[in-house]
């Protein structure tokens, strides 16, 4: 819309080169995860294609943000005459074209993912697996094992779950896909069940992993 390519909501609805048709189902495409983005906007699916399509909409009032342009290569050096003056000077910043934000920013994203991924193969060096955890997670919140599988909303019971999907996706790489077949649910369900593990985690401070 800001390009000019297409000129409102209506017109970004029926656009072929955007994911954006396929999340509001005028369009389809077999390898595109819609459910995984619509989640974040509501339970049914309607409600949640409503609000994705407001979300859009709001940010058409936005106006144009230097921060989420350029492709993510060095746009804090102030454009591309700016960014070859400094090359001659042989002053270098460091950029990544796959990467949204400034040079700073660019700078810490790999060194953060390198860190993360040291330390899932840590825990798995240590024998940390799904099982495992679903194990730890039952003593510290005393839940029955047995339990853990069957429907309810029992306090613990519902905390116990949210916590195996936030450590299990976080923190060992377990993906949605796994943790849906063992909890026998959706992948929606347990998108949320991630959010609110996290928040629990952190609100409560538990420590499950070493």
């Amino acid at each position: 819309v800001r390009a000019g390519i297409v000129k409102n909501l209506n017109e970004l609805d029926k656009y072929r080169w955007s994911g954006h048709g396929v999340l509001v189902r005028r369009r389809k495409r077999s390898w595109q995860d819609r459910d995984g983005a619509l989640v974040h906007f509501g339970e049914k699916r309607q409600e949640s294609v409503k609000r994705y399509r407001e979300f859009v909409s709001d940010g058409f009032n936005m106006g144009k943000r230097k921060e989420l342009t350029g492709g993510g290569l060095l746009r804090s050096a102030g454009g591309w005459e700016s960014l070859a003056a400094m090359r001659k000077a042989k002053e270098y910043w460091r950029g990544d074209e796959r990467i949204l934000g400034d040079s700073e920013f660019v700078g810490n994203v790999p060194q953060e993912a390198e860190e993360e991924f040291s330390r899932k193969e840590e825990l798995k060096r240590q024998g940390w697996d799904l099982q495992r955890l679903v194990n730890e997670v039952c003593r510290l919140l005393a839940v029955n094992l047995e339990d853990l599988q069957k429907k309810g909303r029992a306090n613990n019971l519902s905390m116990a779950k949210w916590v195996i999907c936030y450590l299990g996706y976080s923190q060992l790489g377990i993906n949605g896909a796994k943790l849906a077949r063992f909890f026998n649910t959706s992948r929606p369900s347990i998108s949320k069940a991630i959010q609110r593990g996290e928040k629990y985690v952190k609100d409560s401070g538990l420590k499950v992993l070493s």
